[in-house]
């Protein structure tokens, strides 16, 4: 039977470097600060028009996400979010960022919700391999003057086999809601959903390579 595992209380910044898939649809016009000038080092004021823009919620850390937007205009833009002080994300909850921690005209409301999935043992017959360490010597002999003598160098060599393993899979699935909304106001200008599925192959026993 497969087990299901919600993750509570554990903060976001322990799954970083994640990439969030999905759509941001800006609802009414409103302006935001994106990455410009050399190396993108410096922010830029630009203003969202309504429509529905494929985007990509990049959470490096829980000090720094960026939300990239496909085809805005005719370019891709990257939206920073980021914070000196952390803005401590849950993997299951509800969470909200104040324009002022971010740096950015908006404030953030959000949810995520974080599944862990874990498969059966599976038992199983794998191709594998290992290397050894040989000393190989061979006679070397010169013309002029003729000499000989044993040269000798250690060589690796990789042997192929199988092994008997057992393993299973944990498959995470994240999915996040934002909302943006003005600075000191209710009114939501824009909302995003994105979803990531990350699996592993997590091996609980591996036999000797023969």
């Amino acid at each position: 039977m497969k087990k299901i595992i919600s993750l509570l209380g554990i903060m976001f910044f322990a799954t970083s470097c994640l990439n969030l898939e999905g759509n941001l649809r800006v609802h009414e016009a409103f302006n935001v600060k994106k990455k410009g000038g050399f190396l993108n080092r410096k922010l830029k004021d630009v203003t969202l028009t309504p429509s529905t823009y494929r985007a990509t919620l990049k959470m490096k850390s829980d000090k720094k996400l960026n939300l990239e937007i496909k085809d805005f205009e005719g370019k891709d833009i990257t939206l920073p979010i980021k914070s000196d002080e952390g803005m401590n994300l849950p993997s299951n909850g509800k969470f909200a960022i104040g324009h002022e921690k971010i740096g950015q005209p908006f404030d953030v409301v959000g949810v995520m919700k974080t599944d862990v999935n874990v498969s059966d043992t599976t038992y199983n017959v794998e191709s594998c391999s290992w290397t050894e360490t040989e000393t190989r010597c061979e006679r070397r002999c010169t013309k002029d003057p003729l000499e000989c003598h044993d040269v000798c160098e250690d060589i690796t060599i990789t042997h192929e086999g199988h092994q008997d393993v057992a393993y299973h899979y944990v498959t995470t699935t994240r999915n996040i809601g934002l909302d943006l909304m003005r600075e000191n106001s209710t009114s939501h200008v824009a909302s995003f959903n994105g979803s990531d599925v990350d699996s592993r192959k997590v091996y609980e026993y591996e036999g000797s390579c023969r």
